[in-house]
């Protein structure tokens, strides 16, 4: 598979994916998207898998997934008590279900706008605080609205991988 050409086709390859795909492996993922984090109104599943099913399709994406939730800080950490969840160090949890390793995080404390360098007041501001220009993706999976900062499939068609925001909890880890 190739680069996707359109956003709408981003989306609808994003949507064959997550809720057309018979394969065991995703049916588990859409197990724990509607019914761990199926309670909260707004849940975005953010950057690599969208940046990976952009750039290779299924086959291109062989990640975790990462997940910000609009919603109280102290309602996430619930679930993640719940799930047995282990807090990370961008201030979200880590949680492995049974196929999938899935991070996660309350808007307000995910790692940018907790530290004061993007103000997030919705999940769309998190286009700004990413790392690398390739992760500005997401994919609202109740609305099934998928949002790119602005020229996101140009500057993957062109390879030209950039930095959002400079500073970073993990310079090694994002450097590999």
């Amino acid at each position: 598979m190739t680069l996707v050409r359109s956003e709408r086709l981003l989306k609808r390859r994003v949507e064959d994916y997550l809720w057309r795909d018979k394969s065991k492996t995703v049916a588990a993922l859409r197990h724990v998207l509607t019914n761990e984090f199926g309670d909260f109104d707004k849940v975005s599943i953010f950057g690599g898998m969208i940046r990976d099913l952009a750039r290779n399709g299924k086959r291109g994406f062989r990640s975790d997934v990462d997940i910000v939730v609009d919603a109280p800080a102290d309602q996430v950490r619930e679930l993640a008590i719940k799930l047995a969840a282990k807090p990370n160090k961008f201030g979200g949890f880590g949680y492995k279900s049974t196929r999938w390793e899935i991070d996660f995080w309350a808007l307000e404390t995910t790692w940018a706008h907790r530290h004061g360098h993007i103000r997030a007041s919705n999940i769309d501001d998190l286009l700004e605080g990413t790392f690398f220009d390739w992760d500005s993706v997401h994919y609202d999976f109740k609305s099934r609205k998928l949002t790119a900062q602005e020229g996101y499939l140009d500057r993957i068609r062109s390879r030209t991988l950039g930095v959002n925001l400079m500073c970073t909890p993990s310079t090694i880890g994002n450097a590999a």
